[in-house]
């Protein structure tokens, strides 16, 4: 699925979508010139939330610069009962969000 420059996929358990990864197209690695804009944040947050994820601009703001970086990054938000993932800059910018299940993302996501 692709929308507005963005590429989704939805990872479900029956009916119940427990995983969404949203790649902005134009962000292929860290080496990247591209500033996100206001409107690809907005439009992150947006597609997450329709989804069922509350997903602040706090944690894909958090995400993306540790990306530049070269680092990959978590974003646990207990407030929204969400957690977001992305891997190191050297990948495609990648946002991944799923509910908090209690687990350890460095164990759930460790390299």
């Amino acid at each position: 699925m692709s929308r507005n420059n963005l590429k989704i996929r939805e990872k479900k358990d029956g009916d119940n979508i427990i995983e969404v990864d949203i790649w902005p197209v134009e962000f292929e690695n860290c080496e990247t010139t591209l500033d996100m804009s206001v409107r690809t944040l907005f439009d992150i947050c947006n597609e997450f939330k329709e989804r069922g994820f509350a997903v602040s601009s706090d944690a894909v703001t958090h995400n993306y610069h540790a990306w530049l970086r070269d680092e990959k990054s978590g974003f646990k938000d207990e407030e929204n009962d969400t957690f977001v993932f992305t891997p190191c800059g050297c990948n495609p910018l990648r946002f991944t969000a799923s509910h908090l299940t209690g687990s350890d993302w460095e164990k759930t996501y460790s390299a």
